[in-house]
């Protein structure tokens, strides 16, 4: 599973320079969509990391609730059962 991880971080880092290359490229460049592809870029870049963060957030708190168990309380003896 770690190494899983791993491979996962390193794919979304790459995604995500990538990305930021795409926009420094399309900024650079003239053509007819140049606005709307920076547009495009920029959300993107703000949005996707955002997104991966709140998954993230979300698998933890939803992981650790699972894997805690409920605590039994120990019950009270009654006076009468207590007749040592």
């Amino acid at each position: 599973m770690k190494k899983f991880k791993r491979i996962m971080a390193l794919i979304l880092a790459v995604f995500l320079f990538s990305l930021y290359g795409l926009t420094f490229v399309v900024s650079i460049t003239g053509g007819p969509n140049q606005s709307n592809l920076l547009m495009a870029c920029i959300y993107s870049t703000v949005v996707i990391p955002i997104l991966l963060w709140t998954y993230n957030l979300i698998y933890r708190i939803l992981k650790r609730d699972s894997s805690s168990k409920p605590e039994e309380t120990p019950t009270k003896s009654s006076p009468e059962e207590d007749n040592t």
